[in-house]
């Protein structure tokens, strides 16, 4: 069993699932696709499809998403590799003083008094994007691959509980971050990966007591490269095979 099989196309996953080559492989994922956006049929041979968002929404296993989208980065000449923007470039285009502040002005002016998870472009954007919320009196927190896990541990907790309302990390939550309160996500690293924009936004739409709905506030784009989360995806293990990636 494969847990988070979008990852199956990589070279290091096929690597181990070709160590069981006699096994029946029975892979999990929410999102059957791979980073670059193309299905999954050099790794599986039956796609069996669940629930929809928007089945899951009705039946009460997720909330509804409301969108605000007050600014959108420019983005022209990045380079793109492997199905997404270049990292080391995305840094310099998104850390400046004013998307920071315009960040933190939109934030307290849509969603002020709601838990809320912000993924950043780097490491060092995700810290002054903390320490820009904290200059306007938020309880705000960063963390990144490199934080010990005791100190983040920590900082989930509070962070469920309430203490701290606003955290930032880069590329460290996009998957299997369950804490159900977060309410509100800013996108604040733009993606063309249409598998990590769902996966990202996964992580505020799990229900919670109190919690009707969620926030998703983009300044990155991604909202309007991949649209709603909410559409009828037609997964397919050929899926994207007639895009040009």
């Amino acid at each position: 069993l494969v847990h988070n099989c979008h990852h199956g196309s990589s070279d290091s996953w096929a690597k181990v699932i070709e160590m069981y080559s006699e096994a029946f492989v029975v892979g999990m994922t929410a999102t059957p696709i791979s980073k670059n956006g193309r299905g999954l049929g050099s790794v599986f041979d039956t796609l069996v499809k669940g629930p929809s968002i928007t089945e899951l929404t009705n039946e009460g296993w997720l909330v509804p998403a409301r969108y605000f989208v007050p600014s959108i980065p420019d983005l022209k000449g990045l380079r793109v590799q492997a199905g997404d923007y270049v990292e080391s470039e995305l840094e310099g285009r998104m850390d400046k003083i004013q998307l920071v502040g315009d960040l933190c002005e939109n934030w307290s002016r849509i969603a002020k008094y709601r838990q809320t998870i912000v993924f950043a472009c780097s490491v060092k954007h995700s810290q002054h994007i903390a320490e820009q919320f904290k200059s306007i009196g938020i309880k705000a927190a960063h963390l990144d691959g490199k934080t010990p896990d005791r100190e983040r541990d920590r900082v989930v907790k509070q962070f469920g509980e309430g203490d701290i309302q606003v955290l930032s990390n880069c590329s460290l939550f996009q998957e299997g971050f369950d804490v159900p309160a977060a309410s509100c996500l800013i996108f604040a690293r733009p993606t063309k990966s249409l598998r990590l924009y769902l996966q990202t936004a996964g992580r505020v739409l799990r229900p919670a007591p109190g919690k009707s709905d969620t926030i998703l506030i983009d300044h990155s784009g991604v909202i309007y490269e991949h649209g709603p989360l909410d559409q009828d995806f037609d997964w397919r293990l050929d899926y994207g095979k007639e895009k040009t990636i």
